[in-house]
């Protein structure tokens, strides 16, 4: 079986012209299609993942003290470092100084 690339290129030629010749209809029909594409993947994305039930989360959530405990005292310091940076004053570099020789 041999490939006859004369007449795919012809076939090509055709429905371009075709297109061409009925560029509205043919922009229709590409909206249409973006349209049901777009609808699709919102369903199956939005709509369905929030119908499924979550089974992997369990019935209950534990909460170990202690490691909440080390996550509040460790954002703690973090927020101390912050507040610690920003009393500094650094020096302005656009402002002329007086300087003696």
């Amino acid at each position: 079986m041999k490939i006859d690339f004369a007449k795919i290129k012809e076939r090509a030629m055709k429905i371009t012209e075709l297109i061409a010749r009925h560029g509205f209809f043919a922009c229709l029909v590409l909206f249409v299609l973006a349209l049901a594409l777009g609808s699709l993947i919102f369903y199956r994305f939005n709509i369905l993942s929030q119908t499924k039930e979550i089974s992997e989360a369990g019935d209950s959530f534990l909460l170990k003290r202690t490691v909440y405990n080390e996550v509040l005292d460790f954002w703690k310091g973090d927020e101390e470092a912050f507040n610690q940076a920003d009393s500094k004053i650094y020096l302005n570099v656009f402002e002329p100084r007086l300087t003696e020789e």
